[in-house]
């Protein structure tokens, strides 16, 4: 059975190395010779299937980050990113550093109305592809991985709150510090060496219907705290913390290489409903 696991798993390597080798002949104008009974369709979808199987999220045995042991783990290697869920947090490190200049990462700690919180606990993971739910019973906290950023959200199922406002409490993790501009919209942290790292808008909420919630992000102590105006809400309500103008850099560590000189989210690239984000060099 092993020898046989060994011969499949050989079996993929080979597969994966010739997809990856005809990708770039194709690429470079060369004519691609195609294994027997192998269509156009065939090899064309392979490639597809590939490229798109590196967004996904898969089970890490370890993460670079302090405290955390296992997690489910995606790179982004277009962004330069590596993302971490372990069910309690979600964290973004820079994908290309073995030991990371700098960390972050959020926590979903508790929701009410107000500054009257219920604590929320760690929930329950579930990966399909580029996508990684948590359950949190009242709350689904998710996030979706992809060539174009890495997006995320909050489902609310059904009233969390008895007033005309939903409050999450979200803890900062990480070694970054946060920073409000000066009109207080946009959020932008910063590493150790005063570098701007990561940075987002105002974000959007919507209920069933497609509505427009109201809604603010603020700082208080070391949470972050997003407030919506619920009232009359067709549930279940969305809450994209990153959907208006979101703009993720990632820090460079290569003299004049332009990291972040454009950054811009481009609205609904993948047909989601959700806007999205782009780091370009």
């Amino acid at each position: 059975m092993k020898f046989r696991n060994c011969l499949i798993s050989l079996h993929i390597c080979l597969l994966m190395v010739f997809v990856a080798l005809s990708s770039w002949a194709m690429k470079s104008g060369e004519k691609v010779n195609l294994p027997p009974n192998a269509s156009q369709s065939w090899h064309q979808e392979a490639i597809k299937n590939i490229a798109e199987s590196e967004y996904h999220w898969m089970a890490a045995q370890k993460t670079p980050i302090e405290g955390v042991a296992k997690a489910f783990g995606a790179p982004n290697r277009a962004q330069n990113l590596r993302a971490f869920v372990d069910g309690e947090a979600f964290y973004l490190v820079p994908r290309s550093k073995e030991k990371p200049e700098w960390h972050w990462g959020l926590k979903l700690s508790g929701y009410g109305e107000g500054d009257n919180f219920t604590p929320i606990g760690k929930g329950s993971l579930s990966a399909s592809g580029n996508r990684i739910s948590i359950d949190r019973g009242a709350i689904q906290e998710w996030y979706v991985n992809g060539k174009n950023g890495v997006e995320q959200g909050f489902t609310i199922e059904k009233p969390i709150s008895g007033t005309s406002e939903t409050v999450l409490k979200l803890n900062l993790l990480g070694d970054v510090s946060p920073k409000f501009d000066e009109a207080g919209q946009e959020l932008s942290l910063y590493s150790k060496s005063s570098a701007k790292v990561l940075a987002f808008g105002s974000f959007k909420a919507f209920d069933a219907d497609g509505k427009t919630l109201q809604g603010k992000m603020t700082l208080k102590g070391g949470d972050l705290i997003y407030a919506v105006a619920t009232k009359n809400a067709k549930y279940p309500v969305t809450i994209d913390p990153i959907a208006t103008t979101p703009t993720w850099t990632a820090e460079s560590d290569q003299d004049s290489a332009q990291m972040g000189c454009s950054v811009a989210g481009t609205g609904d690239v993948n047909g989601d409903g959700y806007a999205d984000i782009i780091v370009g060099a």
